[in-house]
């Protein structure tokens, strides 16, 4: 029942995968096995793994399965849980790494909560100047309702223990998705079984320039794919559909903040005017920070306001 199979999707990762694995054999409670599928890489990611599969002594089963055409993440996942051995699925991007303590924590989680299938966590930046947490503190378990999922992605994928059957039984990841697809996938669980947040960090991410969840123009076309899926018939937000407009507002508050990020100023108006006008209800981040925060983007967009408001992992807002 604790057996735990990591899934690491990778594509042209040669510069960071090694940094990933070694955070997986770091872990305080050892998985069962490694499962990398190379996603049509173009440069020396598959050299890089084997070598430290040769070099490695951490003991774990470690297996590269390259797919024959690249499928983008919710495919490269999908072959990874269709092999995978273990109970339990630990999702890892190539780009990012777990802290040591992990996996035991959202254990001896699962095994005090066993009606929860999912469990997440917090994340840090991994880069110079955020050093990884010493020893994570003692933390707090809150339930995720399908109400957390109606206005943002309350999940990092890098940080999710999911039960292998639950995740078959939902119909693993949406492949037509590339960027928002574990949002579509989490959107399915949660409607239908329990899911937890352990309030500590897990796992530390890096921010890509230029990375899918950093540009709007590719990324907020995909999310409202996700959320006319959630709401349409048969869909997770189906029984919801007076919060569709709530669902909008969100994504587009925070496309905004990407537009404005890449330069691109009349794009972050026309995002943020299109918020206010599917809702006038506060978004997630004014309703966890400021309840003035899109008031204060339009200022800052406007040019009358210079100081940029405090947002906590906005960068991270489409994952």
């Amino acid at each position: 029942m604790n057996s735990v199979s990591v899934i690491i999707p990778a594509h042209n990762s040669s510069a960071t995968l090694v940094e990933a694995l070694d955070s997986v054999v770091r872990q305080t409670h050892a998985v069962q096995e490694i499962i990398v599928v190379d996603d049509v890489s173009s440069d020396d990611t598959i050299r890089v793994f084997e070598d430290w599969q040769r070099a490695s002594t951490g003991g774990i089963a470690a297996r590269l399965l390259r797919q024959s055409r690249n499928t983008g993440p919710a495919g490269a996942r999908n072959t990874g849980i269709r092999v995978a051995a273990g109970d339990w699925i630990a999702f890892l991007d190539a780009d990012d790494a777990w802290l040591p303590g992990r996996i035991e924590a959202q254990l001896n989680t699962a095994a005090t909560h066993p009606v929860a299938v999912l469990l997440c966590g917090g994340t840090v930046p991994l880069d110079p100047d955020h050093p990884p947490p010493a020893a994570a503190p003692a933390y707090r378990v809150t339930p995720l309702t399908l109400d957390d999922f109606i206005s943002h992605n309350p999940i990092a994928t890098s940080t999710v223990l999911a039960w292998r059957e639950t995740v078959i039984e939902a119909g693993l990841f949406d492949e037509q998705f590339c960027g928002p697809e574990d949002y579509d996938l989490w959107l399915r669980i949660a409607s239908r079984h329990a899911c937890l947040q352990l309030e500590t960090p897990l796992s530390r991410y890096r921010t890509t320039v230029g990375s899918l969840s950093m540009d709007e123009r590719t990324f907020l076309p995909q999310v409202l794919a996700v959320l006319r899926k959630a709401f349409g018939p048969g869909g997770a937000l189906a029984a919801h559909p007076r919060q569709r407009r709530r669902a909008y507002a969100e994504q587009y508050s925070s496309a905004s903040w990407m537009a404005f990020n890449r330069g691109d100023r009349p794009a972050a108006l026309r995002h943020l005017l299109r918020s206010w006008i599917y809702s006038l209800a506060p978004v997630h981040k004014e309703r966890t920070h400021d309840r003035l925060l899109r008031l204060k983007l339009l200022l800052l967009y406007l040019g009358l306001k210079t100081k940029t408001p405090a947002l906590r992992d906005e960068e991270r807002v489409f994952e």
